[in-house]
This record gives structure tokens, sequence and C-alpha cells, in this order.
């Protein structure tokens, strides 16, 4: 369901998996670990994006932003997300991705691309 208030459109509710939990990773500080088995293709969390579009010129934040919309054909805005998504370590070969809504500017969704086992850490590729 969706919701107007004022010009901007909300979602009543949004998807955050039970399956999950943050704890200590190895030399990484905190992660993302799953609890049960997760899917390929699960959406892990649906997160909140800080309401400021940053410019991908502007290195403030710079681990914790994450490509945002794409303004014309050689510029972008970078988001932050909240959430899980902060916590969420990188590494090259991931096993989430993180997405922009395109229906809700202000949600990024998080995904599996493929099936985590119970104690595997949830990553993407910065």
């Amino acid at each position: 369901m969706i919701k107007k208030i004022g010009n901007d459109l909300y979602k009543s509710t949004l998807i955050r998996s039970n399956d999950i939990e943050i704890r200590a990773s190895q030399g990484r500080g905190y992660g993302v670990f799953a609890i049960n088995k997760i899917p390929k293709d699960t959406i892990i969390e649906e997160c909140v994006v800080a309401e400021d579009r940053l410019p991908h010129t502007n290195h403030a934040l710079i681990h914790y932003k994450f490509f945002g919309q794409w303004i014309n054909k050689t510029d972008w805005d970078e988001v932050m997300p909240l959430g899980i998504a902060c916590v969420l370590n990188n590494d090259e070969n991931p096993n989430c991705i993180i997405e922009q809504d395109t229906n809700y500017e202000r949600i990024v969704r998080i995904k599996t691309i493929k099936q985590v086992l119970p104690n595997d850490e949830l990553t993407h590729k910065y």
C-alpha cells in the first residue's frame, strides 16, 4: 500500500528479514550474518535513504554512501542508506546487491544474488 504525505509517496511497510543478525566480523568491524538459509533473490531489507543526495564528486562519508540515480549521461548522485546497509561489508564475490527502488526515491533494497547459508556473512561489492 502507498501513502501520500504532502507531495511524497511512502510505502506503508518496509521489508526487513528475520533471518539475519548483526555481529562482529573478523577483521572488519561489524557485519550482517544469516541466521537461517536464505534463498537467492530474497529481499533482505528495504532501507530508507537519508533525504540529502550527494554528488558523486563529494567524498564525505565515502565508505557509507552508495550509487543513487543517474542525473544525466555522465553524472550521478550518491545516497546514504540507513538500516543494515551501513554495516554490509565489501567482498569481491558478494552474495547481495544494493539497488535503488525505482518506485520510491528514498528506498534501496538489499537482495541476495545467491543462496546464503546459516552463519555466512552477507556482503556486496562496493
